[in-house]
């Protein structure tokens, strides 16, 4: 594969990839991509409250999404 000689050029979208790696938190206890993959197609509900060693919800919430410096959520996915 001939790579672009400019790097703002588009690629073709026929271009081979390699994913080389995949790094993330996933949720619902998935442990890795498979599992999130299988989480999604048996349509479990991943959403679970923030973990305190995230950070602390108390501190950030506020029921006001307009709230500056807040979040309106106490729980994610």
């Amino acid at each position: 594969m001939q790579r672009p000689t400019d790097p703002t050029s588009r690629i073709d979208s026929h271009d081979d990839i390699a994913l080389i790696g995949i790094g993330c938190r996933l949720p619902g206890g998935a442990g890795d991509p498979r599992a999130l993959w299988k989480l999604l197609c048996d349509g479990v509900d991943a959403i679970r409250d923030i973990p305190a060693d995230r950070w602390d919800p108390d501190r950030y919430y506020s029921p006001d999404p307009r709230t500056p410096g807040r979040v309106a959520c106490r729980r994610a996915g």
